[in-house]
């Protein structure tokens, strides 16, 4: 999603480079890891940079002076399993328009959630509402020495 047409197509070129690559993380790569320790690096190149989403990025200011969009607190895109369903919907297709991009995005979104559920308790496992120890009675709770 990139604006200027020569621009978009050089980075076209770089993200379909990179779909080609095997997927996981780029553990060789100098910038590894640029996001997250054990980040899948499938979309080196996110198809839909500058996605814009506030929950995925944010405007910083550039070298150059002005605003550029930072998505390096981005995590969703770099999830394995967001990468590979990404990966699947590209490869072997022309460059998809924006409006194409955007569909392909919201669909992802609606199978895979952009953040977390907040957990109800914190330290709780996933698809548990509270810890293992908030079950045992209050006898056996850690008390202050």
């Amino acid at each position: 999603m990139v604006d200027s047409g020569r621009a978009r197509d050089d980075y076209w070129d770089k993200v379909m480079e990179y779909l080609s690559r095997p997927a996981g993380p780029n553990e060789g790569c100098d910038y590894f890891p640029c996001h997250h320790s054990g980040q899948d690096c499938t979309l080196c190149f996110c198809p839909f940079y500058p996605c814009l989403d506030p929950r995925l990025g944010h405007f910083v200011e550039s070298r150059r002076g002005g605003q550029v969009w930072s998505c390096q607190d981005c995590l969703w895109i770099h999830r394995p399993d967001v990468g590979r369903d990404t990966k699947e919907r590209l490869t072997g297709r022309d460059r998809p328009s924006h409006d194409e991009l955007l569909t392909i995005k919201e669909e992802l979104e609606r199978s895979y959630r952009t953040r977390a559920r907040p957990l109800m308790v914190l330290g709780a496992p996933p698809g548990r509402e509270r810890p293992c120890w908030w079950r045992r009675s209050a006898a056996s709770w850690p008390t202050k020495g």
